[in-house]
This record gives structure tokens, C-alpha cells and sequence, in this order.
């Protein structure tokens, strides 16, 4: 459960948002009506991991219309089960992925002063998950989604089972379905930057 105090409930929010908004347009679209209810859930499916991601659909948006604010988001993370009242397609999938870019890239971005206080300007001094967040931020804001080292003698970046390093370069990391990471995977990504910065005594609001 997120709370409006975490870091992380705005950028949440607003994924849900988006995910709610290209659902219920896919959905006028294709059937003539939204089928979604309050209480259904979107799921989407780990690349790298045995994981689905649960996201609560159509709750955001009836908030917002009313003006009230949220009290909570539940996300959930499950072995995937296929039991969900809507999935996300793939051929949702890149616009999702499209608008997530942004968020992601804020987020960082709103972090990245206080860890060059704190560690200095070189990401190598920084905390691993911190650097490899880095190297995922550039790639979308800069590169179109793939891998990109300012130098060949560059050291390799790591998340999880995850390694990238110069020789790499061009590799795509998000942007569709040939991509390493999935819509689920940088969610969980943004999950563990967060669990990092509030261990590392991050203020929330740096």
C-alpha cells in the first residue's frame, strides 16, 4: 500500500492514470461501452522476473472526477496467474510505455541532486541500484530506449541478475517488445529506488 506521504504515491498515481485512460479509450473504442469496473485490476507481466504486477483500474480516475484525494494505492505483485478482469495487451503495451518514460525520468531526475551531495558527481561512487537506475534514465530520455557508456572503459552497471556494460552499447532496455525491460520490470525498478532512498535516509521531498 502507498500513501500519500511516500515518494512514490504521485509518480504511482499517475502511471494509474494513464493506464486507466487508455484503457477506458481501448475499451469505448473496441466495445462501445467500458466493461472496467471499481475494483478491477490490470495486470501486467515481468520480463526479467516471475512476477505480475496488479493495478487497481478505474479507482484513480473516479477520484480525480470527484475531487477527493486518495488515501491509498494498492499495487499488488503475484506469480502471475491469469485471472484478471483486464490485462494489459501488448498492443497497449508501447503507449503505456511511452508515458511511463517521463514519470520515471521525473523521478530520478527529483532524486539525483541529493545523491551527488551525498556520494559525489561520479555514479560509479554511488549505491549499484542507483547507478544502473541512472544508466536506464539516460537510455530513455536520451537514446531512444537503448544502452548507451560515454566511454569504452566504462565499468559494467548492475540490478538484481541484471548487467550491462560497454559492450552493449545500443542494446534496447525499454520501448516495446523486444526490449529487456517490460512496463512490470520499471515498476518494480521504481519500487526498489525507493526502498533504497528511504534506506539511504533520503528526505522524502529532497
Amino acid at each position: 500500500m502507498l500513501y500519500p506521504a511516500d515518494r512514490l504515491f504521485d509518480p504511482i498515481f499517475r502511471i494509474l492514470l494513464f493506464v486507466d485512460a487508455i484503457g477506458i479509450a481501448t475499451q469505448s473504442v473496441s466495445l462501445g461501452r467500458v466493461t472496467m469496473k471499481r475494483g478491477d485490476w490490470a495486470g501486467c507481466k515481468a520480463r526479467q522476473f516471475d512476477v505480475e504486477v496488479l493495478l487497481p483500474v478505474l479507482r484513480p480516475t473516479l477520484d480525480a472526477i470527484k475531487g477527493t484525494a486518495a488515501t491509498g494505492i494498492e499495487i499488488g505483485f503475484f506469480s502471475p496467474t491469469h485471472r484478471l478482469n483486464w490485462t494489459i495487451t501488448q498492443g497497449n503495451n508501447r503507449f503505456i510505455a511511452d508515458i511511463i518514460k517521463p514519470v520515471y525520468v521525473d523521478f530520478f531526475e527529483t532524486h539525483r541532486p541529493w545523491l551527488k551531495s551525498k556520494f559525489g558527481a561520479d555514479p560509479y561512487a554511488w549505491p549499484s541500484l542507483m547507478n544502473f537506475a541512472r544508466l536506464v534514465r539516460n537510455a530513455m530520455a536520451h537514446h531512444r530506449g537503448r544502452i548507451h557508456f560515454n566511454s569504452p572503459s566504462d565499468k559494467p552497471v548492475r540490478w538484481q541478475h541484471l548487467s550491462y556494460s560497454p559492450s552493449d552499447e545500443g542494446l534496447l532496455v525499454f520501448g516495446d517488445s523486444t526490449a529487456d525491460l517490460d512496463i512490470a520490470d520499471i515498476i518494480i525498478l521504481l519500487f526498489e529506488m525507493a526502498f533504497e532512498l528511504d534506506n539511504l535516509g533520503c528526505p522524502v521531498h529532497p
